[in-house]
């Protein structure tokens, strides 16, 4: 009882205290509710003669100032022409001091009137306002009256009866004040007041018509039977053609029914769109386009995206439907996507057809009938994973066990299937034909907005905009799922050769490992591509992305570490090992570089920058320097100069490693041209065969000795034989840019190597010692001839050298 007592007061706490008092005296017990059928007409003549009573206020109010009006206009017109007698007066100067108080006291009354004809229009206006609003509320109230007594009739069915013209009149009504509001606040821009009054009782009445609407539209579905049952079987829900179409199947006065419902529901929110429109010209005229005004509104506010108020109700049924199920295949994605894909799918061409005319002729800006009706679909599959599927994920990827992995293999399941799932809805829309228009001014710039915010809000993948932690946690495992991956192909022999198939010049030298890297990084890359938001990608990129070109730098330096001899006497595979390594590196950076150029990235880094200069409130955006700073770059430059970096250390190692052995090779040489220095000698032990005898005219630029040319150093062979085979390794390995940076400054150390010691300090040779080292000196030339076309240039202290000693040769 008491329950029922609090349900009776629920429902009466909307009523006067009159109305109470008189119910409360015809049902004074239980018995006397078997006479509520009896009262029920009277009850409806006394609320038909209260609704014909303020129209007959109205109507006499109306008369009584029509009379009042002519009657100053008649005053008016009297006191006009003494005006002008007065005036012809003054002018013929037959007036006195009494006649120029006169006229000053006429002009007064004259003013007086005026003021009181600018009254008269605006009563006029209030009463014509008012008359339009009155109008309006009683078709309200007989909207509202019709759909309780439907409701709460006493052994009715509670099914819908009538043709429902009341609702049109009632939005024609409505539009009608909205126009008179309008031509209002345009003419008369100091009656903010009236506006702001009518404007109140507005929003109740269309509140009020929207509710009674929505709720004779979802009756009238029921009872129209959508939408239709849905059984699931194996695969049923898959075969489009095994459901009924009640659109199709409905009769031609249910279909002008179903019409007519969505047709007020779009023309009420036209309506509200347009008044929020004109609100916002007025503002960005006074305010600006980005600021917020005394109103509350401002640009942001209105461009938010709003769902479309009759395909909300329309499609709201299929929630119900699907709810059910969805709530068994948690485990599912694929089940969920495709029962919510099959659902839309079976109507979207009759709802194209038979919806977007009226939408149009509505008048709404930025809709669109496939659209709307997608949307609603991706809403309810986002919503469902939001609530049900990943919390628990999420929890169990961070548990860290055996369930993790299990859990991580879901949650790149899941996400799989959501990019699959928004790919085909967004498909749909592809199959839509229709050009937007746009008109020219503010309300141009207003419609951009508008069909800017609805297209960009499509896609599950939004799941990821309200949680950012979930989108830290989908790239992390994006980036591990990526490198374990990956690591099945770098750990086998093959992925550090080089494939003869590779056609191009540029990528006959990289190792296979390396574009399946970058390959891997671009398809991650592309699952990001849907996120809506551009920090969402930036951050998407920053912690998926980026980490997988660190770790494989990472996994070339190390593989460099281990090449065994690397530090000692380094083979010709070892080198070739190193330098495959220096492409791979080289191609990385090159390939990151050009990825910076497509607008994706640009994107990118301009978010990253502003992020930076949020975060640094004193950076001076106007400061020439720091402008420059902040935008050059690109996303990657930090793994770029780590691969930069690891190219210029394993070139400086090469280098080095070249010198120890070539030091060690010249070890006998060095011995064997210290002993030139005391004592002269005639002849050199072995002959190589390998280096020709040179003459020192092609040497020294063209001096001459009288001795006969001899072959290079047995003891020099050795080093040479090393360095030519070294060189022809890097030459048939290592890119052109690295090789000739490597061969410059291998020649440079070798150019201070030779001098510090094969050469005295005091550079004082004997003749026939002096004509060995330039048989030398040209064959050490001859091994960097084909990679230099005048290694002389570069071996300048060698050079400075050997001609030193060609002058104190005695």
């Amino acid at each position: 009882m008491a329950n029922l007592d609090k349900g009776i007061a629920g429902r009466t706490a909307h009523l006067s205290c009159a109305t109470i008092d008189r119910l409360a005296s015809q049902f004074r017990t239980a018995l006397d509710l078997d006479r509520a059928t009896e009262l029920l007409p009277a009850g409806r003549r006394d609320y038909d003669e209260a609704l014909h009573k303020p129209r007959e206020l109205r109507a006499m109010v109306v008369d009584r100032i029509g009379k009042g009006t002519m009657d100053a206009s008649r005053i008016a017109e009297r006191l006009r022409e003494l005006a002008l007698k007065v005036e012809s007066a003054v002018d013929g100067k037959k007036t006195s001091s009494s006649g120029v108080q006169a006229a000053r006291d006429i002009a007064a009354v004259v003013e007086d009137l005026v003021r009181m004809k600018r009254c008269r229009a605006y009563v006029e206006r209030v009463l014509h306002v008012e008359m339009l609003v009155g109008d309006l509320e009683d078709s309200v109230a007989s909207i509202a009256m019709g759909l309780a007594e439907r409701r709460f009739k006493i052994g009715g069915s509670g099914t819908v009866r009538g043709s429902g013209e009341s609702f049109v009149e009632a939005l024609s009504r409505l539009r009608s004040v909205e126009e008179a509001v309008a031509a209002i606040s345009q003419s008369r821009p100091e009656s903010g007041q009236l506006v702001r009054a009518v404007e109140l009782r507005l929003d109740r009445a269309a509140s009020t018509i929207r509710s009674a609407t929505v709720a004779e539209f979802g009756l009238f579905l029921e009872s129209m039977g959508w939408p239709p049952p849905l059984t699931i079987g194996e695969r049923d829900f898959r075969d489009n053609s095994q459901r009924a179409n009640p659109l199709l199947e409905a009769s031609d006065s249910s279909l002008s029914r179903f019409k007519l419902y969505f047709r007020v529901l779009s023309g009420l929110q036209a309506l509200q769109q347009k008044r929020a429109s004109e609100q916002l010209k007025k503002d960005c005229l006074k305010s600006g386009k980005n600021t917020c005004v005394p109103t509350g509104l401002n640009v942001d506010t209105f461009l938010s995206y709003k769902p479309l108020w009759a395909m909300e109700e329309f499609v709201k049924p299929f929630a119900s439907q699907a709810t059910y199920h969805f709530k068994k295949w948690t485990q599912k994605p694929e089940l969920v996507c495709a029962l919510a894909h099959s659902m839309c799918q079976e109507f979207v061409d009759t709802v194209d057809v038979l919806l977007q005319p009226i939408i149009s002729d509505a008048g709404l800006t930025g809709y669109n009938a496939r659209e709307e009706w997608i949307r609603p679909f991706l809403l309810m599959v986002q919503s469902f994973l939001t609530s049900s599927v990943f919390p628990g994920l999420v929890e169990d990827v961070e548990e860290r066990s055996a369930i993790s992995r299990s859990a991580t293999s879901l949650w790149l399941h899941t996400v799989d299937e959501i990019l699959a799932f928004d790919s085909k809805m967004k498909s749909f829309l592809v199959q839509d034909a229709g050009v937007v228009r746009f008109t020219s001014g503010v309300d141009s710039v207003i419609q951009h907005g508008i069909v800017e915010k609805t297209g960009s809000g499509l896609g599950v993948v939004h799941v990821f905009v309200e949680q950012p932690h979930w989108l830290d946690v989908w790239a992390q495992i994006e980036c591990a799922d990526a490198w374990e991956k990956l690591m099945t192909v770098l750990n086998t022999e093959e992925a550090w050769l080089v494939k003869e198939s590779n056609s191009t010049i540029i990528e006959k030298r990289i190792p296979s490992g390396v574009a399946a890297v970058m390959a891997t990084m671009w398809s991650v890359i592309d699952r990001c591509r849907s996120l809506p938001q551009v920090k969402l990608r930036l951050a998407f990129v920053q912690k998926g992305v980026i980490p997988i070109a660190e770790k494989y730098h990472e996994e070339i330096l190390w593989r460099c570490d281990q090449i065994r001899g690397f530090a000692g006497r380094a083979t010709d595979l070892d080198v070739r090992k190193v330098a495959l390594c220096i492409n791979a590196a080289r191609y990385c950076e090159n390939k990151l570089q050009e990825w910076s150029e497509d607008y994706f990235f640009l994107e990118l880094r301009l978010e990253d920058t502003c992020q930076k200069i949020e975060s640094e409130p004193e950076f001076d955006l106007h400061d020439e320097d720091a402008e420059v700073s902040g935008l050059e770059g690109t996303i990657f430059d930090e793994v770029v100069s780590l691969y930069g970096s690891f190219r210029k250390d394993q070139n400086t190692n090469l280098v080095s490693t070249i010198i120890g052995n070539f030091e060690k090779c010249c070890k006998d040489y060095a011995s064997s041209m210290a002993s030139s220095i005391a004592e002269t000698f005639d002849s050199v032990d072995g002959v190589s065969e390998r280096y020709p005898s040179v003459k020192r005219s092609g040497v020294l630029g063209g001096q001459s000795f009288e001795e006969k040319p001899r072959s290079v150093s047995s003891s020099f062979v050795e080093a040479l034989v090393m360095l030519q085979q070294v060189l022809q390794v890097l030459s048939d390995t290592l890119q052109e840019e690295d090789f000739t940076e490597l061969c410059w400054s291998l020649m440079m150390r070798l150019d201070e190597v030779f001098v510090s010691t094969v050469l005295p300090q005091s550079r004082r040779f004997t003749s026939t010692g002096t004509q060995q080292l330039m048989i030398d000196v040209a064959a050490l030339f001859q091994v960097f001839q084909p990679y230099s076309l005048r290694p002389a240039s570069i071996f300048k202290g060698l050079t400075s050298a050997v001609k030193e000693t060609c002058r104190t040769v005695k």
